[in-house]
Formats: C-alpha cells, sequence, structure tokens
C-alpha cells in the first residue's frame, strides 16, 4: 500500500525555462521502514543533454531529507543505472 503519491512540477533557472515533472511515493514496509520512490524527467523532447538537472532534482529530495534524518535511517537505492551512485 503507498501512503503518499506526489507530484511536482520544477521550471529550470537560466536565460532558457524548461519545465521537469517530479513524482514521488512513500510507502511503509513489513519491517516498519518507509520506502521512498522518486522518479524525475524532463517536460520537452529531446532533453539527452540536461546536463543532470534531473539527477539534481531528486538529490535536493534526498538532500533535504538527509539534513533531519539520522545516517542509519537512511539507505540510498538506485532502482537502475540512470543514477551515479
Amino acid at each position: 500500500a503507498i501512503d503518499y503519491i506526489g507530484q511536482y512540477i520544477h521550471m529550470t533557472s537560466g536565460d532558457a525555462h524548461y519545465n521537469d515533472s517530479i513524482s514521488l511515493t512513500v510507502a511503509p514496509t513489513a519491517s516498519n521502514d518507509t520506502v521512498v520512490r522518486i522518479f524525475s524527467y524532463s517536460l520537452i523532447g529531446g532533453a539527452y543533454g540536461d546536463a543532470g538537472q534531473n539527477y539534481k532534482n531528486i538529490k535536493m529530495i534526498v538532500d533535504l531529507y538527509a539534513e533531519h534524518a539520522t545516517p542509519e535511517s537512511l539507505a540510498l537505492e538506485n532502482v537502475d543505472a540512470s543514477c551515479p551512485e
């Protein structure tokens, strides 16, 4: 079961403004942990050279959470190879 589903739109800064969509879900596990899944994608075709903006979108959310978490309560895992370790 999922306890929370959210979606946010982020407008990039700079001379040209582009919108990125950040989606996330928050769900409990059987071991009383919480799993947060975050996905960011560009809302423009051909954003292959986005200079890592989607990674930065996710990193900003994780960093904000990490400021208020204990190190042992935070475990990060990539579901694929799209983000650096």
